[in-house]
């Protein structure tokens, strides 16, 4: 698994909560990359995912 600096090496700002979007985007944002490199959410699908975010 990399950590925050090697994921922000690549130019993309690596957040430890979906909720620092809004620190980082106040106008809102048109999209979300979410990457796990584990089986912690399968078969969730977008709303499953959607649901956790607030």
């Amino acid at each position: 698994m990399l950590s925050k600096d090697e994921i922000e090496g690549f130019g993309v700002r690596a957040l430890d909560d979906m909720l620092q979007i809004t620190d980082y985007c106040p106008k809102g944002a048109d999209g979300v990359i979410v990457a796990v490199a584990h089986d912690e959410f399968p078969g969730n699908g977008a709303r499953g995912f959607a649901g956790g975010c607030g």
